[in-house]
């Protein structure tokens, strides 16, 4: 027959806490341990092990399988809508770039300064062809 042995807890969790990785900060995914039995003495166990801590902080989310999903779902549509948007924008520029591309001389003449050398860097040899054709 196999000897009962009898595992401090409180000490596995005291000496895990002082490992390089828990210095900063530690994450419990809930307080559901086999080995304690239940919440309430997992909880025990777990505060005592972190002693006179200056803070110590509590979040309990309580989130079901649907509603998991159902942010799932809505954040991919979030992604999904903010992809369509740059797409759109992406579109809406390529489309003003083209029409930079067909401004007549009367438009080009038009155009502030700063159109002007924008234009310039976008379309150099149209912009090329009218400073010769102005200068003469």
């Amino acid at each position: 027959m196999g000897v009962p042995c009898h595992i401090n807890y409180n000490e596995i969790f005291c000496s895990r806490l002082k490992w390089s990785d828990c210095q900063h900060g530690i994450v419990f995914d809930g307080l559901n341990c086999k080995w304690t039995g239940n919440e309430a003495q997992t909880t025990q166990v777990v505060l005592k092990a972190l002693g006179n801590r200056p803070f110590i902080y509590v979040v309990d989310l309580k989130i079901t399988q649907e509603e998991m999903i159902n942010k799932y779902i809505l954040r991919q549509e979030a992604i999904a809508a903010e992809a369509a948007q740059k797409a759109k924008e992406k579109r809406i520029a390529e489309e003003k770039e083209i029409e930079v591309e067909y401004l007549s001389e009367d438009e080009y003449d038009a155009l502030t300064d700063e159109d002007k050398a924008i234009y310039d860097t976008k379309v150099p040899l149209v912009a090329g062809a009218l400073s010769s054709f102005q200068g003469s």
